[in-house]
C-alpha cells in the first residue's frame, strides 16, 4: 500500500531505512546517565579529601569537561543545543557541584571506602543476585545495577573475633 502511494518513500523508509532528523534534545532519564557517568569518573579521579579541597571553579570545570565530553560523543555539537536544554546542563552542574562535595565531606569523615561503581548484580555481574523465597515458596532473583558500593572493615570485638565488614550500598538521586 505505502509503495502504490509513493515508490520513492517507501525506497526511503524500508529499503534505505532513512529516519527524519532528530533534534539533539536532552531527556530525563539522558540526565540521569549522564550524572552517574559524571559521578562515577570524578569518585574514581579525585579521593574524598581532594574533592573537600577543591575549589568551587576547579570542581565546576571537572564536570563541565566531562558533560563537553559526553556532549561531543552523543550530540555531536554542543553548540546547537536549544536554551532550554543548555538550561539543564547548567542546573546538573550545579546540583553535581553540590553532591561532589558532600560527598566528599561525608566520605572523608568516615571509614567507609568506595569500593566499586555501577556494579552489576546478577548471573553474569559482578555480584551474585540476591534472592529471596516468598512464603509460598516462589525464588525471586534481585539484579540490577549499583551505583556505588562503599565498604568499611572493622576491627575485632568479643561477638566477632575475625572482624567485620560492612557495606553500604548507595543509589544516587539527582532529581
Amino acid at each position: 500500500e505505502g509503495f502504490y502511494r509513493c515508490p520513492f518513500q517507501y525506497f526511503c523508509r524500508y529499503t534505505l531505512q532513512v529516519e527524519p532528523r532528530k533534534k539533539a534534545e536532552f531527556s530525563f532519564l539522558e540526565s540521569g546517565s549522564l550524572a552517574h557517568e559524571v559521578l562515577e569518573e570524578l569518585m574514581q579521579a579525585f579521593s574524598p579529601q581532594e574533592l573537600c579541597t577543591l575549589s568551587q571553579e576547579e570542581l565546576r570545570r571537572e564536570i563541565i569537561a566531562r558533560i563537553d565530553r559526553f556532549l561531543e560523543e552523543r550530540v555531536g555539537e554542543k553548540d546547537g543545543l536549544p536554551p532550554r536544554t543548555r538550561y539543564q546542563f547548567l542546573r546538573l552542574v550545579n546540583v553535581l557541584v553540590r553532591l561532589l562535595r558532600r560527598l566528599g565531606e561525608e566520605l572523608s569523615q568516615s571509614r567507609l571506602v568506595p569500593a566499586g561503581v555501577e556494579v552489576e548484580v546478577g548471573e553474569r555481574g559482578q555480584a551474585a543476585p540476591y534472592r529471596v523465597e516468598s512464603p509460598g515458596g516462589v525464588q525471586v532473583a534481585v539484579e540490577g545495577r549499583i551505583d556505588r558500593v562503599d565498604l568499611m572493615d572493622l576491627p575485632p570485638s568479643p561477638q566477632h573475633p575475625q572482624g567485620q565488614r560492612m557495606a553500604r550500598v548507595v543509589d544516587y538521586k539527582t532529581g
